[in-house]
């Protein structure tokens, strides 16, 4: 089990040391908070026009085409991110990471299926996912509180 405490030094460091004093981290939160808030904003108000077919198809089908619930859901994504307590933070944090999974999923179906499908956005909602989790780890181990 020492060697798995050993993997967690780095990152320890990196939210205690006095040089870093976490901008990095808070940085990186902001950028996904908007990436949530905006995704969810743009589903929401672009409705299911902003969702082009053929790569769309899959997420689209996966709710039977009300896709108001993939708006919905990155935005609690976002309001949970605001919230500057511990716990909060983490279920946000799976919750969106959860969602960039599913939606990066989706998308290599689309890809799979549809020849025309565009593998863009399966990247980048792979990367956000990565992202998701780095801060999910950062999080878990921060004892801090706020």
């Amino acid at each position: 089990m020492r060697w798995i405490e050993a993997m967690f030094v780095p990152m320890r460091h990196f939210l205690t040391s006095a040089w870093g004093e976490r901008t990095i981290m808070q940085w990186v939160a902001n950028v996904m908070l908007i990436v949530h808030g905006g995704l969810g904003i743009a589903i929401l108000v672009g409705g299911l026009g902003r969702l082009t077919p053929p790569s769309y198809d899959p997420i689209i089908d996966l709710v039977n085409g009300h896709i108001w619930i993939w708006g919905v859901w990155s935005i609690v994504v976002a309001v949970l991110l605001v919230v500057p307590l511990r716990w909060p933070n983490i279920i946000g944090l799976v919750f969106g990471m959860f969602w960039m999974y599913l939606w990066c999923g989706l998308f290599a179906i689309a890809i799979a299926k549809y020849p025309e499908a565009s593998a863009t956005a399966m990247v980048a909602y792979g990367g956000f996912a990565l992202l998701d989790l780095g801060l999910l780890v950062v999080r878990v181990i921060d004892r801090d509180e706020g």
